[in-house]
């Protein structure tokens, strides 16, 4: 039985059909119910972690040169219209990991600094820049040691 012609945002996966948008749901040709398939819901997640970092880097469009976007993405992705590409999406991902583990030693405008500033147990490199070349775990271990008392 041939199905009808679907637009190109369509298709039929394992007994399901479904269209891409916005709406984050799928129709089962079965059961002709829609659930949700949770692309919403993960779009509005890295929304809300691009606007936590936006915040501790001072505005969107310090986010933006960041992560050499223009400067109306972060906008676009906080508001869920858009999502940032895979490796941008990793990035803001760990950067807000990092401050929230931030947040558990120092005040937001300290997290801020700090993330920005050169630190001895990264070898001097900024914080947020280690985030982007190689992850999040560096820059944990140093918060990790920080939280210890160590000194660098």
């Amino acid at each position: 039985m041939a199905d009808k012609k679907m637009p190109r945002s369509s298709g039929r996966v394992n007994n399901v059909s479904f269209r891409a948008g916005k709406t984050g749901s799928v129709r089962s040709v079965t059961s002709g119910k829609y659930v949700s398939t949770g692309t919403t819901e993960r779009l509005t997640d890295v929304g809300q972690r691009a606007a936590t970092v936006a915040a501790a880097l001072g505005s969107k469009s310090m986010l933006a040169t960041f992560l050499s976007v223009s400067a109306s993405q972060p906008t676009q992705w906080i508001k869920g219209v858009e999502s940032p590409n895979p490796e941008n999406a990793r990035t803001i991902v760990d950067i807000d990991h990092v401050i929230a583990r931030a947040g558990l030693l120092w005040s937001p405008s300290v997290v801020s600094a700090w993330l920005v500033g050169s630190n001895a147990f990264l070898d001097g490199a900024r914080p947020i820049d280690v985030v982007k070349t190689r992850g999040a775990e560096p820059v944990i271990d140093a918060l990790d040691q920080e939280l210890a008392g160590a000194y660098a």
